[in-house]
Order: C-alpha cells, then sequence, then structure tokens
C-alpha cells in the first residue's frame, strides 16, 4: 500500500511537472504541506472510524451475549424444576452463570 501510495504521488509530482512547468521554491514546499495535512485528516478520520466499529461490535456482542445466557438460564431453569433433565438443566444454568459472569465482569469496553 505504501508503495502504491508514493508511486502514485510521484506519478502526480511528474505530471504536475509537465503540465504545469518546473515548480518554483515557493510551490513545492506549501503542496507538500497541504498533502501532509491532508495525509493527517485521513489518518484521524480512519482513527475515528476503526474506534467506531470496535466500540459497535463490542455492544453488538454484549446484547447477544446478553440473549444467550438469558435463554440458556430459562431453559436451564424450566428443564431443572420440571425434573424432565435435570442434570442437563443444571449445567445449562451453570453455563448461564458464566457465561453472564465473563460477559458482563470482563467485557467492559
Amino acid at each position: 500500500m505504501t508503495t502504491t501510495l508514493s508511486s502514485l504521488l510521484l506519478l502526480a509530482l511528474i505530471l504536475s511537472t509537465v503540465i504545469v512547468g518546473k515548480p518554483s521554491n515557493e510551490t513545492f514546499p506549501n503542496l507538500l504541506e497541504e498533502f501532509k495535512k491532508q495525509l493527517d485528516k485521513w489518518r484521524e478520520n480512519l482513527v475515528e472510524i476503526v474506534e467506531y466499529l470496535y466500540h459497535s461490535l463490542i455492544e453488538f456482542l454484549k446484547a447477544v451475549g446478553r440473549m444467550v445466557y438469558l435463554t440458556l438460564g430459562i431453559v436451564g431453569f424450566v428443564l431443572w424444576t420440571t425434573g424432565f433433565s435435570r442434570y442437563t438443566g443444571r449445567r445449562l444454568l451453570y453455563g448461564a452463570i458464566l457465561l453472564a459472569f465473563l460477559i458482563e465482569l470482563l467485557v467492559q469496553a
């Protein structure tokens, strides 16, 4: 990616030199500074986008995890209290408690 970007920058510089002529000492540093400022803006925007996606993904995983451990807990409780499958119901309850612990306490983003 860096080589592609530097190749494109070199090509743009060559084309601007051919079209406009030789850049003066005053124009070239300003052009370079503007280019650096624009790259900094793009980097800052990219960082903001990645942070937003990270926080959105964490919130989504928390919501899905909560639905899963609530469902496991309810199904486990029903199986355990009705006596239909006490051992499976108890395992589902333990799993729901462990999952709730992991999601609520350890995934603090």
